[in-house]
């Protein structure tokens, strides 16, 4: 967040007093400007860093600023809590590589979506700094070269997906006798086919030889769990105990035993007679079966019994909320797709024909989330008067569709529809308006918010989706009304308490009309039009998404303009394809 509010000395004060700088207030407080001066160009150095090589780096230049470290080690717990800052860094690494070098905002919201719902695989698993008098826990990577009296792997029959069917790859390629970087994301297409069935392959035999670490810690005693397991077939275990199913020429190896663990009747059996083979104690742990429920006698009348049974609270969750969150959990008769905040990632892949709706020039181009992404990875960065043949231009195109995956070759093409797009008026309140006729000035990029929903764990809940399309349906334009009221008939309440967090694409500031500041909310949309688009608003519920972010931009300007200066919010979802806007228009024109 301090790396967001560039010269923000609140932002830049609030680190300082966190663990990762270590300063105490009484420090702050006798600071000079000089100190100042210093601490928030150690920020900006900071920041320079993260730019350039990611959050590891940023976070090391800020440690090393102040007296965090050895403050932080001196605390109770201090090896271990300096042991989850450096996972949390490297993971935050990890990420910020993998989505190509996503602004700090971008990078804080999947953090948050991290720390919501859980992080997957191993990595992600917390690292125990423990006495090695008393228990050791360890991953198969660091228990390399270590012995231990009693190891136990409760679970060395996971395992992970291998790679991701859309992600870049290493693997061996038999033509060229080396290995190489597979950025093609065309699924089947060769070589990235053979290359991705060699590459999973490399995994699997990968998987075998850390499994093979795991078993020769033990010095004494080595325990696992085993059963049958869903998905567990490629597992160290699996291959070890059913050696007569192995298929070592097969394209997987491992796919009969894996056929054999899901259907076999007699598996306990044939296990049995492999422990014996081994030497192996197998032992049962067979769960006693809960009693069969029996309904308690009804001593007492129904009117009476029920008098006496408190109502039912609703079911409610305190936490930070995305909106996609909030809206999947809310869905029951309309389900719609997933959104990432901030973009829509257009995972649909419809067969039919987008006709005559999309414009020439994009509609030669691919569609789907890494399309998607690349989109609003340009819009972000590019300066809408810019001169679009610029060398400058050119260079961020390239290099935003080298990061994508996808065919280099897109660059051009992709650059001519940008082009398209920013020379076509806008309509609604700003009429012939165009995008590259607004300065960079007046425009904010990639505006994070956090909408409170309600104050502490015990405030009351509310349904925030249910409120505002309550709002909605009360809008002058029969579309939006008609949507709203029809989605209320569907849904049933979802109450919530927390924040609702996410990410606004762009703000624009137009010139002030009558003493009302006229702001307008945009976010990018980038799915393929085979439908009409007020169709896709109502199916996506994309009139939704508008009225809360216009309520986040309404809170946001509240702070800093003051509620008694009167502002007027429009919120347009822009099809890039088209370059047509649905607008949700302010009625009020004011707070």
């Amino acid at each position: 967040e301090s790396s967001e509010r560039q010269g923000d000395r609140r932002a830049a004060a609030a680190l300082a007093l966190s663990s990762v700088g270590g300063f105490l207030a009484a420090e702050l407080s006798g600071w000079s400007p000089s100190d100042w001066g210093a601490w928030l160009q150690q920020l900006e150095q900071a920041r320079q860093r993260y730019a350039l090589v990611g959050p590891l780096a940023a976070l090391e230049v800020v440690q090393a600023a102040g007296p965090g470290l050895p403050r932080l080690r001196g605390q109770a717990n201090g090896e271990q809590r300096l042991s989850d800052r450096r996972q949390m860094a490297e993971l935050l690494q990890q990420s910020w590589q993998d989505q190509g070098r996503p602004s700090a905002a971008r990078l804080l919201h999947w953090l948050t979506e991290q720390q919501l719902f859980g992080g997957e695989g191993e990595d992600a698993q917390q690292r125990i700094v423990a006495s090695e008098s008393m228990v050791t826990l360890t991953t198969l990577h660091s228990s390399k070269g270590l012995e231990f009296p009693l190891v136990w792997c409760p679970t060395l029959w996971e395992v992970d997906g291998g790679v991701d069917a859309e992600a870049p790859f290493r693997a061996w390629d038999p033509s060229q006798q080396r290995r190489v970087l597979e950025l093609s994301r065309r699924s089947g297409s060769s070589p990235r086919a053979e290359r991705l069935m060699e590459a999973r392959l490399e995994g699997w035999q990968e998987r075998l030889r850390l499994g093979y670490v795991a078993l020769t810690r033990a010095k004494h005693q080595l325990c696992l769990d085993w059963g049958r397991i869903k998905d567990s077939g490629a597992s160290l275990p699996a291959w070890l105990l059913h050696p007569e199913l192995r298929q070592q020429e097969a394209e997987q190896p491992w796919q009969a035993i894996a056929d054999h663990i899901s259907r076999a009747s007699d598996l306990r059996q044939a296990l049995q007679h492999r422990c014996d083979e081994l030497g192996i104690h197998l032992e049962d742990l067979n769960p006693e079966a809960p009693p069969a429920y029996r309904p308690a006698a009804n001593t007492q009348p129904l009117a009476a019994a029920a008098a006496m049974i408190p109502p039912r609270r609703p079911i409610s969750s305190w936490g930070r909320w995305s909106y996609s969150r909030l809206h999947d959990q809310s869905q029951t008769l309309s389900p719609s797709a997933r959104e990432e905040e901030g973009f829509d990632p257009d995972r649909e892949s419809s067969p039919e024909d987008p006709g005559g709706a999309e414009d020439p020039c994009w509609r030669e181009l691919p569609g789907g989330a890494s399309f998607g992404t690349l989109v609003h990875a340009i819009l972000e960065q590019l300066d809408f008067e810019a001169d679009l043949s610029s060398p400058e231009v050119r260079q961020l195109v390239r290099d935003e569709v080298a990061r994508s995956g996808l065919d280099p070759q897109l660059s051009n093409s992709l650059l001519g529809a940008i082009e398209v797009l920013l020379q076509r008026p806008l309509g609604g309140p700003l009429g012939d308006c165009q995008l590259n006729q607004i300065a960079s000035g007046d425009t904010l990029r990639e505006l994070p918010f956090d909408i409170p929903l309600s104050g502490f764990a015990a405030s009351p809940s509310s349904d925030v989706l249910g409120e505002a399309l309550e709002q909605l349906a009360e809008h002058h334009d029969p579309v939006v009304q008609s949507y709203a009221r029809e989605r209320l008939q569907q849904r049933q309440a979802q109450l919530s308490s927390g924040f609702l967090n996410g990410v606004i694409d762009l703000i624009i500031r137009r010139p002030s009309r009558d003493g009302t500041q006229h702001w307008v909310v945009l976010d990018w949309k980038t799915n393929r039009l085979v439908r009409p688009i007020n169709d896709l608003m109502a199916a996506k519920d994309y009139w939704l998404q508008a009225q809360l972010y216009r309520q986040a931009v309404q809170r946001w300007l509240h702070w800093r303009l003051g509620e008694q200066t009167p502002v007027r919010i429009d919120a347009v979802m822009l099809f890039t394809r088209s370059g047509e806007g649905a607008w949700l228009l302010d009625e009020t024109g004011q707070p």
